[in-house]
């Protein structure tokens, strides 16, 4: 990306390992929009940069447009229901 952009630039994967890093977390529960296929790439990128990925949980939302159109409030209404506990 360097390369093309002319600047130096991060990715949002990079950015998230780095941030975990920072906050000295090693064990994770994640819960996604994602659909279970997609969960487990994201579960295996996370445990390849070394956390041990407790649980993950997607919405199964399948368009990327319909991801996008999720109100703020998604990730507090999944989480009490239990779907990343």
């Amino acid at each position: 990306m360097k390369q093309g952009a002319g600047i130096k630039t991060i990715t949002t994967a990079l950015a998230i390992i780095e941030a975990l890093h920072a906050l000295n977390i090693s064990k994770l529960v994640v819960a996604t929009p994602y659909i279970e296929e997609l969960n487990q790439l994201e579960k295996k990128f996370l445990e390849d940069s070394g956390f041990k990925v407790l649980n993950i949980k997607g919405l199964n939302i399948i368009k990327n447009t319909d991801i996008g159109r999720q109100p703020p409030w998604t990730a507090y209404r999944a989480r009490k229901r239990g779907l990343c506990a």
